[in-house]
């Protein structure tokens, strides 16, 4: 996202921490933010947020939510990647 206010707020309501800004050397392009969220919490977001995603998205977030359910040791991971400790 290249918008850092959409970005922050977004990152606010997840509950997560914003990175960035990067960008690429010797381009035009505009200075990129992202925000993460993993295991249980991004699962939760998803969930959420998924009869408002269109087909393309709905059928990544099928696919991640598949292998999640799948791989016990993904699905036990439930910290914030910001949170003290995480790794």
């Amino acid at each position: 996202m290249t918008d850092k206010d959409v970005i922050e707020h977004a990152a606010k309501i997840m509950g997560c921490n914003i990175q960035g800004p990067y960008s690429r050397k010797g381009t035009t392009y505009k200075p990129v933010y992202v925000a993460t969220l993993y295991g249980r919490y991004a699962v939760g977001w998803m969930m959420t947020l998924y009869q408002l995603m269109g087909e393309r998205r709905k059928g990544t977030i099928h696919k991640i939510l598949s292998h999640f359910k799948s791989t016990p040791e993904l699905s036990h991971r439930i910290r914030k990647p910001f949170e003290k400790g995480w790794k």
